[in-house]
């Protein structure tokens, strides 16, 4: 038998002590008593109670949609104030939220009820060359910020851990996904014998992440194993100069309805979009992934 979540096998080949004949007329608490040692079926219970916090927290996004617009290098400042996330000046005219200007949008609905004060985006654009890999190029970082999402997301993730448990200093890395899911991928395809035709998964890559096919069987681990959290995500993509950049950044908010249904909003760049069409961008392209805490008193400010 295979277990298969969303395309990814998490177990493959576990055997059933029954003929094949008696094994098409057992029930599914007989196969769960044969496998309870191999297989955890308690990834297939959810309790949506749960998740209540995550489903209300994306309400309020959703809410608040309308009140939002897109502008290029739109973001915050340590006020709250419209500003560009490059230069730091104010906006002018209509102010709006980039991909990374929106994600720092949420995160302050998190941060200013636990500590009273807005992110400062000088922070969150902190550079963190000593975890850049082997072959480092510094004219290539000053030109095209290859790393700029995840040093931002990572950078979101540190100060909120920071503000909600202010005793000690959080790392950079506490709050990187580093699970190891799965090692085949199945998708839909079938082979010609009528079983499922898999193809290896890679493991995570430091500073990388996953390959984005497997992202929805990903989030569903990790709601049933880590419920409560929602996860700034980081698309790395190889741009049209050859170069793999984390250019584009995502809220994405994983939960159980109240029906026992699996659910992943996403929210990019001031609107909604969907786990489908994130994932149908690219699918062998790149999300690194950093974990924070949902929370009752998730208040957004108004883009003023």
């Amino acid at each position: 038998m295979d277990v298969v979540i969303y395309g990814g096998a998490v177990n493959r080949e576990v055997p059933i002590p029954l003929p094949f004949d008696k094994l098409l007329r057992a029930p599914l608490s007989e196969i769960m008593r044969w496998t309870k040692g191999s297989v955890d079926w308690e990834l297939f219970s959810p309790r949506p109670g749960l998740y209540a916090q995550l489903r209300g927290l994306s309400a309020v996004i959703r809410k608040k949609l309308p009140e939002l617009r897109y502008a290029e290098d739109g973001g915050l400042d340590a006020g709250g104030r419209p500003i560009f996330i490059g230069s730091g000046l104010p906006q002018t005219g209509r102010a709006g939220l980039n991909c990374s200007g929106f994600a720092e949008w949420v995160a302050d609905g998190l941060y200013r009820p636990l500590s009273g004060n807005f992110l400062d985006p000088a922070r969150l654009k902190e550079k963190h060359i000593e975890l850049r890999e082997n072959g480092f190029n510094a004219a290539i970082e000053e030109k095209y910020e290859p790393y700029f999402g995840l040093d931002w997301t990572r950078n979101i993730a540190r100060a909120l851990a920071d503000a909600s448990s202010p005793s000690r200093s959080h790392g950079i890395l506490e709050s990187d996904v580093r699970l190891s899911p799965f090692a085949l991928y199945g998708g839909d395809a079938e082979a010609g014998n009528g079983g499922p035709l898999y193809e290896s998964y890679p493991a995570y890559q430091e500073g990388v992440g996953y390959e984005i096919r497997g992202l929805k069987s990903i989030l569903y681990l990790l709601a049933m194993r880590e419920p409560g959290n929602l996860y700034l995500a980081s698309l790395n993509r190889l741009d049209k100069t050859g170069i793999r950049r984390h250019d584009h950044v995502a809220v994405l908010v994983p939960y159980f309805r109240e029906s026992g249904e699996f659910r992943v909003d996403v929210f990019e760049s001031a609107s909604e979009t969907s786990i489908g069409a994130l994932m149908a961008r690219a699918p062998r392209d790149f999300v690194h992934l950093v974990r924070v805490a949902a929370d009752s008193s998730f208040d957004p400010p108004p883009l003023r």
